[in-house]
């Protein structure tokens, strides 16, 4: 009996423990202290939690399994840990429509996994139209996912979104990295980015410094997309696409190298919109381009609207090293700036100094001034000079 007894109150004790350890891993975020919420054991989401106030969400070094909606407003900041979300987006930043910003900041110990989807998408107040329009931040964190950050807001209208990607690493497989849809801004510093096609803007600005831009899926056509975007090796994609705000403004500025395995470091490209462009300016003032032949590729449609005038398209180019053809970017030239060898580099002239005691010849080359080529007719004007002082000298010393 006793032994009965002995192995009964085992089993009990067996029964009362399970429950516990399955339940060490929680089904909810545990309650806020404060504006604090801290995981003390992994966590899967027996659903997606909404997150309407002002919050610290620290991991505490854990996982996450499942979905956040930062929605209502809230300054929500995460830090600590891993976010895991095995179908559609890890994390919904919806604006409002009541003037308050939703703002989202993820930090640089923080890395996100969403196998079956976006990262990180960002949308209008609740999927429509939205005058607070939201704000995040992505400070040094590492985003891994099917599709990495979606961009959206009001297709066609002003959203005002901010999307900062600072020292981040977005890598998508087997889609884009970042995805523009909205008319937002987008600020990409010291980051990483990398997908079949690493970035594609259908409207909004953004502007590209010190960053790594890299395209690595196949080579494919542009095609319409009203939904997201299809991927086309390329690195970036500026798409003129019906049904979006457009005002499409890329600058790329120095530090960065663009690249692509298969495509074009960068293709402006129309794939429904075939008179004009949604593009309203293309600025390149630095930075590495390579592609598998060509960095560049442009549309015809962008091509004519720059040269046509009052159509209120420019393309500038500064600076930047380029392989492939480059003749599609020497019209956009900046004054005093030829391509040489793929490189945008500064016109020189030459000036021929006569030596009276050789056959030898003495070359100077002085750079042209880039606002306004003045530098050419100063050049010039001082060759006649010299070359006159000279035949003077000389004739003297003949006398």
């Amino acid at each position: 009996m006793k032994k009965l007894l002995a192995m009964a109150l085992a089993l009990l004790m067996v029964a009362v423990l399970l429950p516990v350890t399955a339940m060490a891993e929680g089904t909810g975020l545990p309650a806020a202290v404060g504006s604090t919420i801290t995981l003390e054991d992994n966590v899967t989401l027996a659903s997606p939690h909404d997150i309407t106030t002002d919050t610290v969400l620290d991991l505490g070094g854990k996982t996450l399994n499942g979905r956040l909606n930062i929605r209502n407003g809230a300054n929500v900041t995460i830090k600590n840990g891993t976010i895991t979300c095995p179908g559609g987006q890890a994390l919904n930043v919806l604006g409002t429509n009541t003037g308050n910003k939703t703002t989202l900041t993820i930090e640089n110990d923080v890395e996100i996994t969403a196998t079956g989807g976006f990262g990180v998408c960002i949308f209008g107040a609740d999927y429509t139209s939205s005058t607070g329009a939201s704000v995040v931040n992505l400070n040094g964190c590492k985003i891994t996912a099917m599709a990495g950050v979606f961009v959206s807001g009001n297709l066609q209208n002003e959203d005002g979104a901010v999307l900062n990607i600072n020292g981040a690493t977005i890598i998508s497989n087997p889609e884009i990295a970042v995805v523009v849809n909205g008319k937002v801004t987008v600020d990409v510093n010291n980051a990483f980015l990398e997908g079949n096609t690493a970035l594609y803007i259908k409207a909004g600005t953004v502007n590209i410094n010190n960053s790594t831009v890299k395209g690595i899926g196949d080579a494919m056509e542009p095609e319409p997309n009203g939904n997201g975007a299809n991927s086309t090796g390329d690195a970036i994609v500026m798409d003129s696409k019906q049904g979006y705000a457009g005002d499409m403004k890329l600058n790329i500025a120095g530090g960065n190298t663009i690249t692509s395995e298969k495509g074009n470091a960068l293709q402006v490209a129309n794939t429904d919109v075939t008179t004009g462009t949604n593009v309203t300016e293309l600025n390149i003032t630095g930075s590495t381009l390579t592609g598998k032949t060509d960095a560049v590729k442009l549309s015809e449609q962008f091509v004519t609207a720059v040269a046509t005038e009052n159509s209120g398209v420019t393309a500038t180019v500064t600076g930047g090293t380029f392989n492939g053809n480059t003749t599609v970017l020497e019209n956009y030239l900046a004054d005093g700036k030829v391509i040489r060898n793929g490189k945008v580099v500064n016109k020189t002239i030459t000036i021929i100094v006569p030596d009276d005691s050789t056959d030898t010849t003495t070359t100077t080359e002085k750079p042209a001034n880039p606002a306004t080529g003045a530098n050419d007719f100063v050049g010039a004007a001082a060759a006649l000079a010299v070359m006159s002082l000279l035949g003077m000298a000389v004739a003297s010393r003949k006398k």
